[in-house]
């Protein structure tokens, strides 16, 4: 008999002795412009998604999905599973003030007629460690390998390696400087002779205590890609490959202010400007796209409520977000505009 994947993983979580959590829920987003083509009909995107996380022998196993319907499509149109193994290894004299963290990572995705992609798989590693360097100095860095293959687009298919390297410094002030730098090079292993497409992305952050209960950060970036990767053949548009940071460079911010409530909640306010610049190797296969590429301004506007009415059980965490998101584009067929409502419950 056959067994469905997420049956299989609760009852491996289900049989181990040690700490286990579990974790679900469903949402309701009312506009799926984001997941689609331009022009292509806007509706409502319906998602279940959920995860378990065992600790044994020093070694912690987690698994998440997410699956979900798409309005104005018939069935299910996407759904991610993806399995994670973590050994946390401790630096210094009894742990010290320093932890490396090792995890090994698979992921699986597929996506019904809303995308022309099919689906992908992911495997790869992380290699992270944080140490603080004085009292109020904390370093982290990470190094991760990947690998991802396309279901039906084989030319997508690709090998990469990222570091991350991050500094905080928190100060007496309630103040928090944050200074991280990101590259990575990416290699289409499916395209013969193609250079190496490189990145490299520099943030800084600076958070702020405006009380007890109150704090905003504000954070700029900017982001740089030599030898943009070359995207698929066929002459179709789908924003998912396009959302990808090995596409285009950018520059843009963040401007976040967070307010708890007393005991039951929270209310967030974050606006995110960010323009990027899609160069000639990114558009060299669209015969309808400009061969000198194009420039895109998108913004995002989120008001964010989470709150937990005393009536309600303590495992149930509603969440409701309204949203504003465009993208103003030098190729009007690829501006569009959408704002929506997003529900959520969670339960843990």
């Amino acid at each position: 008999m056959r067994i469905p994947l997420f049956t299989a993983i609760l009852l491996f979580f289900a049989a181990s002795s040690h700490s286990v959590e579990y974790g679900a829920g469903v949402s309701f987003d009312t506009s799926s412009n984001m997941l689609l083509r331009p022009g292509s009909p806007s509706g409502t995107v319906s998602s279940l998604f959920g995860g378990a996380s065992a600790s044994r022998s020093g070694f912690t196993f987690s698994y998440s999905m997410n699956v979900g319907t798409v309005q104005h499509y018939d069935g299910l149109q996407f759904h991610r599973h993806t399995l994670e193994l973590t050994r946390n290894l401790r630096a210094g004299r009894d742990g010290g003030d320093g932890q490396i963290t090792f995890t090994l990572l698979g992921s699986l995705a597929r996506y019904g007629e809303v995308s022309f992609l099919g689906g992908y798989t992911d495997l790869g590693g992380v290699l992270s460690g944080k140490k603080y360097l004085t009292e109020s100095t904390l370093f982290r860095w990470e190094g991760t390998v990947r690998s991802r293959s396309f279901r039906d687009i084989g030319i997508e298919n690709y090998r990469e390696a990222e570091a991350t390297l991050r500094l905080d410094r928190f100060m007496q002030t309630g103040t928090t400087l944050r200074i991280q730098v990101d590259g990575g090079v990416r290699d289409y292993r499916n395209i013969p002779s193609s250079p190496k497409t490189s990145l490299f992305d520099l943030t800084a952050r600076v958070a702020q205590s405006l009380g007890p209960q109150t704090g905003a950060w504000i954070e700029f970036h900017t982001r740089r890609v030599r030898n943009e990767a070359v995207p698929d053949t066929a002459s179709a548009y789908d924003r998912i490959l396009f959302d990808d940071d090995y596409k285009s460079s950018s520059f843009g911010g963040t401007f976040n202010v967070k307010h708890l409530l007393s005991e039951t909640g929270s209310v967030q306010f974050r606006t995110t400007v960010d323009k990027k610049r899609f160069g000639r190797n990114t558009v060299s296969s669209y015969w309808y796209l400009p061969q000198e590429g194009w420039d895109e301004l998108e913004q995002e506007y989120a008001v964010t409520l989470l709150y937990q009415p005393r009536f309600l059980p303590s495992f149930i965490h509603p969440s409701l977000e309204v949203y504003h998101f465009s993208v103003d584009s030098s190729l009007s067929d690829l501006s569009y505009r959408t704002t929506g409502l997003s529900f959520g419950i969670t339960l843990y």
